[in-house]
């Protein structure tokens, strides 16, 4: 996950600023190209992935991919399973052949193509208890601006151990959408309606230790603004609930409070935060991540735009759009368009008169440069 490579960074620079005397002058080469982990098994009959990067810089968009490693995972009866790297830095499982259990005890093994060697300690794939409901509610939010509010929908969560064996819980979602461009292509129509997909990106998570009950109830989970398009027509969530150990806990919540709080050298410096990954054979050498193993549960939400209030403005997502036409052109003019940036989008006949429509952008015509235009499995049928 890319949010949790770029989090890495702030780990990093924790690291840093815990360890070195001169806080203006940190021996940061000391700490770059650390080995940042992301991986975790489930009950799931799906393909589990463990990715490996090198520490980055916060502004960097694409991280170094740690490739030609050899990434295992060993259970306690010390039965081995092979991770095969799909693609530079992801290595992935065969669901046909390995799937987690609940009850027994997993530890990731890692050894990089440089020889490096790493292990996490066992972890428990525990058991996590069903969603018990996941429900939305309209709602107005302030902004940073006075004065100005965004409407949209708060997606809650509530959830329940009846055998309090849970106590700490962690939250993934997937966001899918329905959308149409402004214009639509004479001889490409199905290029005018999509769906959108996007993942959670950030840290959810929650605890009910001081609780008399092992209950989570009415959590927010999202906010959903008016300021996007995923309300404009329909929208979906699919939420994964995990349960989490209270050492996983307490290092998602370091985590979260490092990605809120962290700002300048003049802040305040927090504590270094150690995943469960460790170098073999040299405990000086850091590496950043936790691997982790949970049943999951999950639960889908749909909220269509016909249920909220009828005024509410929603954005299209293409206010950047504009079209511009051409009457009976030449093609000296229908270059010039095009050489000036103007996308060609279709002609049509009217009063014998042939008219050339242009956009400014592809997406304002074609919704696959934005989403995939076949409809989802999981997606209502439209009303006829």
């Amino acid at each position: 996950m890319t949010w949790f490579i770029k989090i890495s960074f702030l780990l990093l620079s924790v690291l840093v600023l815990s360890t070195c005397v001169e806080p203006f002058n940190p021996d940061i080469p000391k700490y770059q190209n650390i080995l940042v982990v992301d991986g975790m098994i489930t009950n799931l009959e799906e393909p589990y992935l463990v990715e490996l990067t090198r520490s980055m810089p916060y502004e960097d968009v694409v991280p170094e991919y740690e490739t030609g490693a050899t990434v295992l995972i060993i259970d306690e009866l010390e039965n081995i399973t092979e991770f095969p790297e799909v693609s530079r830095g992801k290595y992935v499982s065969d669901p046909s052949f390995f799937r987690g259990e609940t009850g027994k005890y997993y530890k990731l093994y890692i050894i990089t193509a440089g020889g490096d060697e790493y292990e996490s300690d066992y972890v428990e794939l525990k058991s996590v208890p069903e969603i018990d409901t996941l429900f939305y509610s309209f709602e107005e939010k302030e902004t940073d601006e006075p004065d100005k509010f965004l409407q949209g929908v708060q997606i809650f969560l509530s959830t329940e151990d009846f055998e309090k064996a849970t106590w700490y819980y962690r939250w993934e979602w997937i966001e899918t959408w329905e959308f149409v461009t402004p214009f639509v292509a004479a001889a490409r129509p199905q290029l005018h309606r999509c769906w959108a997909t996007d993942n959670s990106g950030s840290i959810n998570i929650a605890t009910s230790k001081n609780l008399s009950r092992d209950i989570v109830k009415n959590l927010p989970l999202t906010f959903v603004s008016q300021a996007s398009n995923r309300l404009s027509i329909m929208y979906s969530i699919l939420v994964r609930q995990y349960a989490l150990s209270a050492e996983a806990y307490s290092f998602w919540k370091s985590l979260e409070n490092i990605n809120q709080n962290m700002g300048s050298l003049f802040d305040p410096t927090p504590r270094a935060v150690y995943g469960n990954i460790h170098h073999v054979h040299d405990p000086e050498i850091p590496v950043l991540g936790y691997f982790q193993a949970s049943e999951v549960t999950t639960k889908r939400l749909f909220v269509d735009r016909s249920d909220l209030p009828k005024d509410l403005y929603v954005s299209s997502g293409f206010d950047y759009c504009e079209v511009r036409i051409l009457e009976n052109p030449l093609l000296v003019e229908v270059d010039a368009m095009i050489k000036n940036g103007w996308i060609f989008v279709d002609t049509y006949v009217i009063a014998g008169i042939t008219y050339y429509r242009f956009t400014n952008a592809q997406s304002c015509y074609d919704c696959t440069t934005k989403g995939v235009n076949r409809r989802p499995e999981f997606w209502p049928e439209p009303v006829e």
